[in-house]
């Protein structure tokens, strides 16, 4: 503790001789999954120096440092996933530095805050500078990657990409700006920052935490089920983000399911669990979203209805 957390020299690997064709459809590919994370770096980087500078209390140190840790915390496997080209092999790795640094700060800061009660000493502050300015140079080393191939960053006119997960047997369309994350044993598709709550509420409820977004869990079934029993059945998974407010039945990738409608006043935070029954698995897909933000509900709602279902034996 108290040693200001900094960035870690980065080796830049030679570059292999391609195909310039080949070269620019695979540099196309990685900016298509490294824009979205970047957007998120970059502006809950932001967010955080703003809200930093004004907090003047320990309280409201610690939201502001439980925020940015948050934010940036899901955002670590889908750094490490995917693969790389070599063209843009040093920017991944740029780019990767920055997110380790800027969360690794904000955990240092938080447990100087809760051990000793002081957050914003000297060398705290040279590594929030410090921090803040790797996330600048990753920006710009992605910018200048794509200005090299005469690619653009603007996630809006790009074309969905499919997610699979060979693990949970699903694929999904996840449309441009979107982000896939996870922790192995289930999936998180973040959404664009635009869709995204601001402060703590933003954030969602305690256990969910991803701002908006889609989880999607599955279990094997202890016996044959339908729908309607995994509804009754599995009521732990269902009501943990508040309370269900109305139940329905509906479909996802032709398999028949039950969609829980949920609220939770005291967080602003709304939401919705569809429960499937697919072969000998029952499959959980959790939205979450601000309240406040029905285009980010209706969004989230549209990724579920994108889902295919691969494997259910």
């Amino acid at each position: 503790l108290g040693t200001a957390p900094g960035p870690t020299p980065t080796p830049v690997p030679s570059r292999e001789d391609r195909d310039r064709v080949v070269a620019r459809a695979d540099v196309d590919r990685f900016i298509a999954s490294a824009g979205p994370l970047l957007e998120h770096l970059v502006f809950w980087s932001a967010q955080f120096e703003e809200r930093w500078l004004l907090a003047e209390s320990p309280e409201q140190q610690a939201a502001a440092l439980h925020i940015l840790g948050g934010r940036l915390a899901p955002l670590c496997p889908a750094a490490a996933s995917g693969d790389t080209p070599p063209e843009a092999n040093g920017v991944a790795s740029l780019l990767g530095e920055a997110l380790r640094v800027r969360h690794q700060w904000s955990v240092i800061v938080s447990e100087d805050l809760t051990c000793c009660g002081m957050a914003r000493t000297s060398e705290n502050e040279v590594g929030r500078r410090d921090t803040a300015a790797v996330v600048g140079e990753a920006s710009a080393a992605v910018s200048s990657l794509a200005a090299e191939f005469n690619l653009s960053l603007d996630t809006r006119n790009r074309q969905s990409n499919l997610v699979t997960n060979s693990v949970l047997g699903i694929e999904i369309a996840l449309p441009a700006g979107w982000l896939a994350t996870g922790d192995g044993l289930s999936v998180v598709l973040l959404a664009p920052v635009n869709l995204q709550g601001a402060g703590l509420s933003g954030m969602g409820p305690e256990g969910w935490g991803a701002g908006t977004a889609v989880r999607v869990r599955r279990l094997r079934n202890p016996s044959e089920l339908t729908s309607e029993e995994a509804n009754e059945t599995f009521t732990a998974l269902i009501y943990r983000n508040g309370d269900v407010i109305s139940v329905g039945p509906t479909t996802v990738s032709g398999f028949s399911a039950m969609q829980n409608r949920i609220r939770n006043l005291p967080a602003r935070w709304a939401g919705e669990v569809t429960v499937v029954v697919a072969g000998n698995f029952t499959y959980f897909f959790e939205v979450g979203c601000p309240a406040g933000l029905p285009e980010a509900c209706d969004r989230a709602s549209d990724v579920v209805a994108e889902v295919i279902i691969t494997t259910s034996g």
